[in-house]
């Protein structure tokens, strides 16, 4: 077995238990519009400290760092995550391999 195979069904195993020990869950992603909902791994970490454009302002929020070989998240999009509905706010980060989107509850 490969290392990639072993570390899916690792990740499988943990998942299936909830949240594993980094905070990964298997949440439910909707494009904005409507359409199939995907399943997708979710990183959420919660309350995180969001600071304005030019270090004025800053607020808490929850954000979700998406696997972008899974979906290509946009804003407004649906993303219910152990039981929770949010709505992705604004891309915080993006890498080319995964992007944390801050959230909005609703």
């Amino acid at each position: 077995m490969s290392i990639e195979a072993l570390f899916e069904h690792a990740y499988g195993a943990m998942a299936s238990a909830g949240a594993d020990f980094f905070g990964a869950y298997a949440g439910s992603y909707t494009a904005p519009g409507g359409g199939a909902a995907t399943t997708v791994r979710v990183l959420l970490t919660r309350g995180v400290q969001i600071v304005g454009d030019y270090g004025e302002t800053s607020t808490r929020q929850d954000v979700a760092e998406l696997d972008l070989t899974q979906i290509t998240p946009a804003h407004g999009a649906t993303l219910v995550v152990d039981g929770t509905t949010y709505k992705l706010d604004a891309e915080q980060s993006n890498d080319g391999v995964s992007a944390a989107w801050s959230l909005r509850r609703g």
